[in-house]
Parts: C-alpha cells; structure tokens; sequence
C-alpha cells in the first residue's frame, strides 16, 4: 500500500494510516515512524535526555554514549604493531615477538610478556598466536598465549628448537 504523505508539513504534523503514525522532524526532512500511543525517541530526545525524562531515554542515551565510537580508528606503530576500533566499539589488535629463553617453568611467569597497543576497556575476547619463521628443523612449531589480561599476555613458544635462528611469532587479540 502507497502512502501520501502530505506536501510541505510542518515540525510536529503527525500523519495517521490505519494504526500507524509518523511525526514530521523538519530539521532533518523526515517522517518518523511511531506505533500509535507510543511516543517517539529520537535523536533530539537523545541528546537532551536528562533525569525529568522518561528513564527508557536515559538508559538508551546511556548506552548509546558508552558503547559507541563517532569514527573509525586505525592505528599502525613503527613496529608494525597497532590496533582498529570499528565505530561500534570493536578492537583488533596485532604484534609480532621474537622467541625468548622464557619458556620452561612455573606456569604463572612463563613466557614472553607482550603488552597490547591498547588496553581493552572491558576485555580480551579471544586471542590467536602463530609463528612467522619457523625453522627447517622444526617447521611444526607452534605457540600459545597464557594470562590473557586486558593489557596483555605471555607468548609462549612450545619449543626453544630453533638452530642459530630465532623465531618469531605473531598475535591477533579482539576486544572491546
């Protein structure tokens, strides 16, 4: 079913069919969509939310300001290490470590500390490791990360087999 909306309206004119309503917002052009009895938040009530309003405003403006970004964010470090963050609060991040002498013992030092670019606000989602260069005498080798903390981990290599060549590994973390 086509709906006429009518010509020239003014802020505020509501247009009514069958049980739907849309309310005119002339600062933006549109016709806003509301069920009718139900009222309109918008982006206006959005902005200007404030403790006198209904609290379904103030808890969706809450959120909104705290799980949103306004921009995308790249950013890559000298050493080929950094970080995205997606508009809606998502972030990737990326380094490479060499292999240490670190890898044997009580598992709660063990490893490589790596510091992330950027701390996680909230966590560490998951976390991939992997090499770059294993060596011929060992091209099955593999690591892991332990102690995954919003800041960081520890890279482990599961072997210290390298010959004369050290081994670097790389690390993929996804957060928010």
């Amino acid at each position: 079913m086509a709906l006429n909306f009518p010509n020239n309206p003014n802020n505020g004119d509501v247009f009514t069919s069958d049980t739907k309503s849309w309310i005119y917002n002339s600062s933006k052009g549109i016709w806003i969509s509301s069920t009718t009895g139900i009222g309109v938040i918008d982006d206006d009530t959005m902005l200007t939310a404030s403790s006198d309003k209904l609290s379904t405003s103030e808890s969706i403006k809450q959120y909104v300001d705290e799980h949103t970004h306004d921009e995308h964010i790249l950013v890559i470090n000298d050493d080929n290490s950094g970080y995205e963050i997606s508009p809606r609060g998502l972030i990737t991040q990326w380094g490479t470590t060499v292999q240490g002498t670190d890898n044997t013992g009580d598992p709660e030092t063990t490893g490589i500390p790596v510091v992330f670019p950027k701390e996680f606000p909230n966590k560490c989602l998951t976390l991939v490791t992997g090499t770059i260069n294993a060596p011929t005498n060992n091209p099955n080798m593999m690591t892991h990360g332990r102690l995954i903390t919003t800041t960081g981990f520890k890279m482990v290599y599961d072997t210290t087999d390298s010959g004369n060549n050290p081994i670097q590994g790389s690390w993929i973390a996804i957060g928010y």
